[in-house]
């Protein structure tokens, strides 16, 4: 017989979502769509006149065994696993006495292989939509990928702080794409472009004794993927594979035990899972998810689609 946890009608949790987060002299991080620490400093006061801060774990209690919270409650969370969340992001909490959400991607801190994902976002800032397009699919045609070529006109949905031919080019590798080919055409062309690989590894991710750290100071860390693929392009087999190997990854690292229940859909939109990658982290016994959703959460909230505001709705209000 399964237990039913009643949730108090009257709470409302707000997850505010961020990844970039740089001092504005890092020349690592600066030219990144993100905020500065002072922006940070300045949401964080915003969002303290209307909230208490909650951790996750916080959040998993009231979702599991009905544990009670403030009324308005937030959490605070970080994508991706990148060092500014220890250089900048883990002095401040500490300081405000704040436990974040940090999700992190487990092949990048085991294997020092960067994300496509992030390679993209410096292709984007390095080079016009114009001359990605031109490299792109100049390296499709010579080393005969079998991928279409990336378009500037691509329909799209989503990102919309970006221009439209910066989208464009985001959603088709994204999302469209087979990501093992995606991976090997953006590495190659990161390769013949821009800066070794290996640099780019060494000085843009966590490591796991900075994790350690960061949780001996009550930060919260939760699965967030083994490649940052979305899991709507993968097959049962490869959801599987991935959270195999991101959840051994991740038991076999991370110390407070109940982190290990706690899941963030790489990239998180309506496009990027769908109910079998739901069904399989049901059966590796994660209890809540975390989605790029906008909104609030409440009692009426899937707990496998809970919903994150974007810091960069926040910023402009």
């Amino acid at each position: 017989m399964t237990m039913v946890v009643e949730r108090d009608n009257n709470t409302k949790v707000n997850v505010v979502m961020y990844h970039y987060v740089f001092d504005k002299d890092d020349p690592d991080f600066n030219h990144l769509k993100g905020i500065t620490t002072e922006m940070l400093r300045s949401q964080i006061e915003i969002l303290s006149k209307e909230y208490t801060f909650i951790s996750a774990i916080d959040y998993l209690e009231h979702i599991e065994y009905g544990k009670n919270l403030p009324t308005k409650s937030c959490i605070l969370s970080f994508d991706d696993g990148t060092i500014d969340h220890y250089k900048y992001v883990l002095p401040i909490l500490k300081e405000l006495g704040i436990s974040g959400y940090f999700s992190i991607v487990t092949s990048v801190i085991e294997n020092k292989i960067p994300l496509y994902v992030n390679m993209i976002h410096n292709i984007l800032e390095k080079f016009s939509p114009q001359d990605i397009c031109h490299h792109f699919n100049a390296l499709i045609s010579r080393k005969n990928y079998p991928q279409e070529k990336l378009l500037l006109d691509y329909p799209y949905t989503g990102y919309p702080y970006d221009s439209k031919e910066r989208a464009a080019i985001k959603y088709q590798l994204n999302y469209c794409w087979q990501p093992n080919l995606t991976s090997e055409i953006v590495h190659e062309f990161y390769k013949e472009n821009v800066d070794p690989e290996s640099e780019f590894a060494e000085k843009f991710y966590l490591k796991w004794e900075q994790v350690i750290e960061m949780e001996e100071e009550g930060m919260v860390f939760g699965n967030h993927s083994h490649k940052h693929t979305a899991y709507s392009l993968l097959n049962e087999d490869e959801i599987v594979d991935d959270l195999k190997q991101s959840s051994k990854i991740m038991r076999k690292n991370i110390h407070n035990k109940k982190s290990l229940s706690l899941f963030t859909y790489p990239y998180g939109t309506k496009d990027s899972f769908n109910a079998l990658a739901m069904e399989k982290l049901k059966e590796f016994n994660y209890k809540i998810t975390f989605t790029s959703f906008r909104g609030y959460n409440d009692s009426k909230t899937e707990v496998f689609k809970i919903k994150r505001n974007s810091t960069s709705d926040l910023r402009y209000h």
